[in-house]
């Protein structure tokens, strides 16, 4: 199941190389990107699943979902302020930023221990 799951990471990779560098949808080339680096990421870091792996999870969890929500205030006062103008390109930066929180804050307590 690792090696489809890190296949299948490798392929969202691709494709979203692909549509970023064509010029066909920027915004789900870098979409599928992010979610190619997640499925590789979370298969990489806690190949396992002990009890310890099971801990990361559920503190990189609860700390990507504070990320998350902290982070799209943030997206939502750079709309108000008329900082960002174009609602596909906020939707696509809180997309990314709920996206790549998870595998981040892995990274962080998997080297905290």
């Amino acid at each position: 199941m690792k090696t489809i799951n890190i296949v299948l990471g490798a392929l969202l990779l691709i494709f979203g190389g692909l549509f970023f560098i064509n010029d066909w949808q920027k915004v789900i080339g870098a979409l599928f990107f992010a979610g190619g680096i997640f499925s590789i990421s979370t298969d990489l870091i806690l190949a396992s699943n002990n009890q310890d792996d099971r801990n990361i999870k559920l503190r990189a969890g609860h700390t990507s979902y504070l990320i998350s929500v902290v982070y799209i205030f943030i997206i939502v006062l750079l709309f108000q302020s008329g900082i960002l103008n174009d609602p596909i390109n906020g939707f696509a930066l809180i997309l990314l930023g709920v996206i790549l929180a998870f595998p981040i804050s892995m990274l962080y307590y998997r080297n905290e221990q």
